[in-house]
Parts: structure tokens; C-alpha cells; sequence
């Protein structure tokens, strides 16, 4: 599905696929594929079916014929024998428009017949009602929220659909400007509510509006703020076992909206942390920024803080104990785990820490890079005084 900006009417949305919404496609889609294939066998033998969800589905194609995410997670589906006998598939919109061409453009996929399953079409608008639609289920899933806005996008609808049963996972659209502005202006509302929870929306609302002035309103600021509280608002859910992954689109210096990814499993979080990775700029220290950006910086740059920041940060933040590089990548959940590898490579070297097994007993990969396991053991000194 495309991107619907913040700031258009979404009555032309369909005619051409734009970068950023060809980026969002592929998020979504290439986590499906290999959701699919890790939580497919388990549930065939626990003799389940698993099911892919969009509950803002759209008309599944654009004017100019480029088929957007339902099509293609069909076309996958169709390209799987095993997807073919197993694969539930549930399409929502509530422009009748949308589902009746979503029907007719479903129909010409070539081997739509294979499917056990038929593609289930709804119109309906997704209110608090929908949440009780997946009470119950046992079902792994994967679901696809994509609002235009944040009307609908609830806190419970996330928990309904995530930690529902085993095996959940979900991508959503935040709509960052929107909620920026909002939050600006002292709009606060049932929405906010809804989706960061009431307290957390009055103390977010408090701070947005103390951040005024230089800078043009502290932009970067507002925004890890507004990030740091989503994040936290999620990571509440399921008793704390909830893992987020955002991923930001920016249209020149600001950000305009974001894909956030929530799973209650850590492969579910490490294979899409690497898919966003991929899909975002990457600067020339190989650090993903995980951003989609209108206008890329440059990759050319002598300095590059932000990986010296990581360096810094693991440092201080894992003084005096010893952990495994797979624990820490999913403590600190900043970055993607070749980043981290990177990075304590860079402080092995210069003596910074401890690495077991040692550098003289890892071999160098194709790349020209030093392997670094997943269970190598880091070990940080105490913090100096």
C-alpha cells in the first residue's frame, strides 16, 4: 500500500506510486515472506492455519498499473505451495470503492484459484469494535495498519493483534506530522489517548508544548520525545515482552511519518531491524539510519558521530558486565546488529574491551570485515571515575 501523506486529501493517492510508498511496499511485504516461512511450519503442525491482515487495504493497485502490498502478498501466497493450503488472508476498507476494485483486481491474479483459503473482503471502518474481532483467535497473524491519519490507530487494537496468541506481528503507519502538530497546538484529544494512553498523552502534550522557540521549535527534539513515549506506550504491552522498530520518511530536513513494527518476539524484531536497515539510508560507516529520505545526506563525510555515539553509549551503558552481542543488540535496540558488531570490533581494537573469543581467533569475512558471533562474549570495564 502507498504512502498516504499526512497533509493530502487521498483522493489522488493512487495514481502513481512515489519512492516512499514503493519503500513501505517492500517493508512489508519482505517481512511477510519470511514471517510466513518461520512461523508456517509450527503452525501446520499445532494444525493451524496463519493468517496476513490489512485492515486500510485500499484498491490494491495504482492507476498507472503498479500493484500495491494486497496483490503482491497475494502473489506470494499463490508462489507457496504450502502458503496455498494454509494462508488466511483478510482485506478491510471502509471506501466500498476500494474493495470492489481490490475484488476485480484480485480475481485476474493468475492462479488465485490455487488458494484453499479465498480472500476475505471487508467494508467496514475499523472503531473499537474492531479490537473484539481478534479476541479469541488463535491464529498467528500478521497485520498491516495503515490509516490515513491516526483516526482508528488505537494502543488496544496494537495489543488485540500483536498478543493475541503466538507468532504476531504488525506494522502500522504513524502518522508523525499529524501527531506533531497536534500535540503542538494543545489539540488534545481521545485519539491521543487511545494511542499513547492517558497519562503518557497529558505528560507528551505538557512537553510539546514547553519546547518552543529556537530552532524552529527544537524539531529533533519533539520528535525523539514523541518516539521515545510511542515506543514506551508499546513496550508496556504483553507484560513488557513487546519488541518496536520505527522506520521514518522524511520529506527534506523533517520527518513527515513513520512505519513502527511491533512483535513479542526477538527473531520476529531482528528480521525486520534488518529489512529496514536495508530498505533506509545507510551512511559510510555502514550505520543504517533506518530513513527513507527525499533527499539523502552525503555518505562521504570524515566524521560520522552518530557511530561514535554508539561506541560511547555501549560503553557507559554496559560498564563492568559481561554479555553476549545478541543480548545486547536486543537490550539496547537502537541499531542493527551489524552495527553493533561494527562497533565493538572498533573498540576491541583499540583495547576498549574484551572479547571472548578474541580477535586472533575470528576469521575475516568476504567483506573485509571481522566475524562477530552472536554468542561472543563482550566484556566492559568499569566506568572510569
Amino acid at each position: 500500500m502507498g504512502w498516504r501523506g499526512p497533509l493530502g486529501s487521498g483522493d489522488n493517492f493512487f495514481e502513481k506510486q512515489t519512492a516512499a510508498s514503493g519503500v513501505k511496499s517492500r517493508i512489508v511485504t519482505k517481512h511477510f515472506e519470511t514471517w510466513s516461512k518461520i512461523v508456517l511450519g509450527q503452525a501446520v503442525r499445532y494444525g493451524q492455519d496463519i493468517a496476513y491482515m490489512d485492515l486500510y487495504c485500499g484498491p490494491g493497485c495504482y492507476d498507472d498499473g503498479t500493484k500495491s502490498t494486497p496483490l503482491l502478498i497475494l502473489e506470494k501466497a499463490i508462489g507457496s505451495p504450502e502458503l496455498q493450503k494454509h494462508l488466511v488472508t483478510v482485506f478491510n476498507d471502509k471506501k466500498a470503492a476500494s474493495i470492489a476494485t481490490l475484488e476485480t483486481e484480485t480475481a485476474k491474479l493468475p492462479g488465485i484459484a490455487s488458494l484453499k483459503n479465498a480472500p476475505v473482503f471487508l467494508n467496514e471502518k475499523v472503531s473499537p469494535e474492531t479490537e473484539k474481532y481478534f479476541t479469541g483467535s488463535k491464529m498467528p497473524s500478521f497485520t498491516f495498519i495503515d490509516p490515513f491519519g491516526y483516526m482508528g490507530l488505537t494502543r488496544g487494537l496494537i495489543n488485540a493483534v500483536v498478543t493475541k496468541t503466538w507468532g504476531c506481528d504488525c506494522i502500522f503507519f504513524f502518522s508523525y506530522s499529524s501527531i506533531n502538530r497536534a500535540l503542538s497546538a494543545g489539540v488534545f484529544t481521545s485519539h491521543m489517548e487511545g494511542l499513547f494512553g492517558a497519562k503518557r498523552a497529558a505528560e507528551l502534550e505538557a512537553k510539546m508544548q514547553d519546547i518552543q522557540g529556537s530552532e524552529r521549535n527544537q524539531p529533533h527534539e519533539r520528535e525523539k520525545i514523541i518516539i521515545e513515549a510511542l515506543t514506551a506506550a508499546l513496550e508496556e504491552l504483553n507484560q513488557g515482552e513487546v519488541f518496536v522498530r520505527s522506520f521514518r520518511f522524511k520529506k527534506g530536513p523533517r520527518t513527515s511519518h513513520m512505519l513502527v513494527f511491533v512483535t513479542t518476539h526477538p527473531r520476529g524484531f531482528r528480521v525486520m531491524t534488518d529489512i529496514m536497515a536495508n530498505e533506509g539510508f545507510v551512511d559510510g560507516k555502514g550505520l543504517a539510519h533506518f530513513t527513507h529520505y527525499t533527499k539523502p545526506p552525503p555518505r562521504n563525510r570524515l566524521i560520522y558521530h552518530e557511530f561514535d555515539l554508539l561506541k560511547k553509549n555501549v560503553c557507559w551503558r554496559y560498564a563492568d558486565r559481561k554479555m553476549a552481542m545478541l543480548d545486547i543488540f536486543l537490550d539496547h535496540r537502537q541499531y542493527a546488529a551489524s552495527s553493533y558488531k561494527d562497533a565493538l570490533n572498533e573498540l576491541e581494537d583499540k583495547g576498549l574491551i574484551t572479547v571472548d573469543p578474541p580477535a586472533n581467533k575470528r576469521r575475516m569475512a568476504p567483506n573485509g570485515k571481522r566475524t562477530f558471533s552472536d554468542k561472543a562474549i563482550v566484556t566492559f570495564p568499569p566506568r572510569k571515575q
